[in-house]
């Protein structure tokens, strides 16, 4: 088990970036999650991009996929404590809309995502090392085939919950990170 501890002085940061407004837009925000607030600029991904899916350690975020307006098999990545624009990490196994992720403190799996150029659904889960970086390596395959859906992990275990295929599915899958 992970043993927590509650320290006042340490604050996170959340970071999110890419979408529409309503043209693609390359901007990332943050927000000091331990305060109330309005989320300030952090910097630029390396090109526009709506839906990349995003994963983290505590010290690095990566986005990754994505629209621009085929899918991208692009990986970026921050230094979350300073702000800045992101620097090319690397590139995905398949190019992808990657609308799911999850991670441990030392990796990211990327989970299926979306194929805009064939209109369909990748099955593909791949990861990389956070810390380093470089190309994704193949990790497995979803059992079902689908885009969006939910997640969540502990520091070992990621789950990826519900989705759409050509109708929603109410599949949950687990995996060892």
């Amino acid at each position: 088990w992970r043993q927590f501890t509650y320290n006042q002085g340490q604050s996170g940061r959340g970071v999110f970036g890419g979408g529409t407004t309503p043209s693609l837009t390359d901007t990332m925000e943050y927000v000091q999650i331990s305060t109330f607030g309005n989320a300030l600029d952090f910097g630029d991904l390396v090109g526009t991009a709506e839906s990349p899916g995003g994963c983290s350690s505590s010290t690095r975020g990566l986005f990754s996929g994505g629209r621009n307006p085929g899918q991208l098999d692009r990986m970026d990545y921050i230094t979350i404590a300073s702000t800045g624009n992101a620097i090319d990490f690397g590139n995905l196994s398949d190019a992808r809309i990657v609308y799911n992720a999850v991670s441990s403190s030392t990796r990211g799996v990327n989970l299926s995502g979306y194929k805009t150029s064939s209109s369909a659904n990748a099955n593909v889960i791949d990861y990389i090392e956070i810390a380093t970086t470089g190309n994704a390596l193949d990790f497995g395959d979803v059992t079902t085939s689908r885009r969006s859906g939910g997640d969540c992990n502990s520091p070992t275990r990621g789950i990826y919950a519900g989705g759409f295929a050509s109708v929603s599915v109410s599949v949950i899958e687990s995996l060892t990170i």
